[in-house]
């Protein structure tokens, strides 16, 4: 019955230890997190301070835009509709400068 006392305080002991451990690992991450850089600085990207103000994007004609996503500092615009519709645009959202196009054209 002396073992089971035993093993009982050893486990108690184990759990105060454990809880200790953790209590300072998220007190020590949190801490880096609030003195560290922001998301958008951490992933190399400068972050936004300011609007670009108006830009005017001519994507032609009866052509729509079918999606879009916002990647890496980068906005991705698939285009869609007949012809030269057909492609995806890369626009710089800091400048709503266009930055690169893929023309997508059918296949022959």
């Amino acid at each position: 019955m002396g073992w089971l006392k035993g093993l009982v305080i050893f486990m108690g002991v184990l759990i105060v230890l454990g809880t200790g451990v953790l209590i300072y690992t998220l007190a020590t991450r949190g801490a880096k997190m609030a003195a560290g850089a922001t998301p958008a600085s951490s992933s190399g990207a400068t972050p936004l301070t300011g609007g670009f103000g108006r830009a005017v994007l001519d994507i032609g004609s009866g052509c729509e835009i079918a999606t879009s996503h916002a990647d890496s500092g980068r906005l991705i615009l698939r285009v869609d509709g007949p012809g030269a519709c057909r492609k995806i645009l890369v626009l710089d959202p800091a400048t709503g400068a266009v930055t690169g196009q893929l023309d997508i054209a059918p296949v022959k």
